[in-house]
């Protein structure tokens, strides 16, 4: 039994500097995190600024792409201006008619969610995946 009991090794001791590791690895997970939420607000700011100058000409009747809707039911839609005002922060905010008919409704969203070209849609659309494939590993 002696040889038996010489083979079997003893348990592994974790050592300060594994501990050091895993923590630093962590952080840098969570450091991340905050630069990307960072990022995704800077792009969204300066998103808003370029499409300052083309906001301010939009007018009733114009057609708009716009992103509606929070994290997992975000979705972008399209409709028609019907109306335009600027809010007491100074940002445009736009009635938008979306649908025909009887079925139509009316979205009122800041200048902020227009998405005015194709790469800006692009772009809106992976967000909006990634927020609904992040809602569904949650459930």
């Amino acid at each position: 039994m002696t040889e038996n009991t010489q083979q079997q090794k003893a348990p592994r001791v974790v050592k300060h500097r594994d501990e050091k590791i895993k923590d630093l690895r962590e952080d840098l997970v969570a450091l991340q995190e905050k630069m990307d939420k960072k990022a995704a607000q800077l792009q969204a700011l300066v998103t808003e600024a370029e499409n300052e100058e083309a906001i301010a000409n939009l007018s009733e009747g114009d057609t708009v792409s716009y992103a509606f809707g929070r994290a997992a039911t975000r979705r972008i839609r399209s409709g028609v201006i019907r109306a335009t005002t600027t809010n007491e922060k100074g940002v445009v905010q736009l009635k938008v008619e979306t649908g025909e008919g009887f079925d139509s409704e009316f979205n009122i969203i800041d200048s902020s969610a227009v998405l005015l070209t194709p790469e800006q849609i692009e772009a809106e659309q992976a967000r909006i995946d990634e927020a609904r494939a992040k809602a569904e590993a949650a459930e």
